[in-house]
């Protein structure tokens, strides 16, 4: 019962949350998006998920953004805060 609370004050967490949050898999493909990111970037969820997070990213950023994802993933249960710039459905930068 108590995982189960936690759980689901964790995910009100990041729901409410005012700054964008992206979950990924070991490969790097976005697995959840907060509402906040949806309506950062202008993409729908769907358009989001399933897709590789570094498609998103300003080309000058996705080297740098790989190389700390591949260092990050190399050790088991990798958890990582980061801010990157993302494109937008506009095709501007942000």
């Amino acid at each position: 019962m108590a995982t189960r609370e936690s759980e689901e004050r964790y995910r009100i967490l990041i729901e409410m949350a005012y700054q964008g949050v992206a979950t990924l898999d070991g490969r790097g493909t976005i697995t959840y998006v907060n509402p906040r990111l949806v309506a950062m970037l202008g993409f729908a969820e769907g358009e989001l998920v399933g897709r590789p997070l570094f498609e998103f990213m300003a080309e000058p950023d996705q080297f740098s953004a790989r190389t700390r994802f591949a260092r990050l993933t190399a050790t088991s249960k990798a958890r990582c805060a980061s801010s990157v710039t993302a494109c937008t459905r506009m095709a501007t930068w942000s």
